[in-house]
């Protein structure tokens, strides 16, 4: 199963382009795909949201789900130190570390483009 696009058009908007999030997830030798349509009334389809605002969603998530291995990454330089005990645990970071953690990133992306989208257990 494949996930859901969804989107609308109407006499005001008799064209749209669709992003099929599945396209990259079919086999080179799947025979065809099979598309469904709906029917439904403009008020219905009002109330559902627009392809812009799920595109943002999807932006943000992104963002968050980088921004959670940038910070796990930096966490691990979390050290005690004796000069800063009254603050408990302190960030101790190399001057390069920005660039250790892209170098990183990128090689992590290079194996799976998304695994900063996966759900951590």
């Amino acid at each position: 199963m494949f996930k859901m696009c969804s989107g609308m058009i109407s006499l005001q908007s008799p064209t749209v382009f669709l992003r099929a999030a599945w396209k990259d997830s079919l086999e080179a030798n799947t025979p065809g795909v099979q598309l469904g349509l709906s029917l439904d009334s403009l008020e219905a389809l009002s109330k559902l949201p627009t392809s812009d605002a799920k595109e943002e969603e999807k932006q943000m998530d992104s963002a968050k789900g980088i921004a959670a291995d940038l910070y796990k990454f930096m966490a691990s330089f979390s050290q005690s130190t004796g000069q800063y005990q009254n603050l408990g645990n302190v960030l101790v970071i190399p001057t390069n570390c920005i660039d250790k953690w892209y170098k990183k990133f990128t090689d992590k992306h290079r194996l799976d483009p998304y695994f900063w989208m996966k759900k951590q257990a």
